[in-house]
């Protein structure tokens, strides 16, 4: 594969939602690393880089304004050399009260 690997959240609700979750390298063995992005349509909302090997990358995203049926994409991008790039992505995504 040397493409993006995507993950996306079609919103049930028009409102404001936090967005709280990491990245994670798999596959410590090799590799160059990889970039990793939180997207709402083309507007990037937080992004960062995970060295091979590298601890995990955490986020927290307050107050996003969403609408029904807007999706928000999470990002993996293999950095140019995608072998040895399994990444864990975890994603909480709440109703903010």
């Amino acid at each position: 594969m040397t493409g993006l690997g995507i993950v996306g959240w079609k919103s049930p609700i028009t409102g404001l939602v936090n967005i709280a979750g990491f990245f994670s390298d798999l596959d410590p063995n090799c590799g160059n690393g990889v970039i990793w992005s939180v997207d709402k349509g083309s507007l990037t909302l937080t992004a960062g880089t995970i060295a091979n090997g590298g601890p995990a990358q955490t986020f927290g995203l307050t107050g996003i304004s969403v609408v029904a049926g807007q999706v928000l994409y999470f990002v993996v991008d293999p950095n140019g050399d995608y072998h040895c790039d399994s990444t864990g992505v975890d994603v909480t995504i709440s109703k903010t009260p």
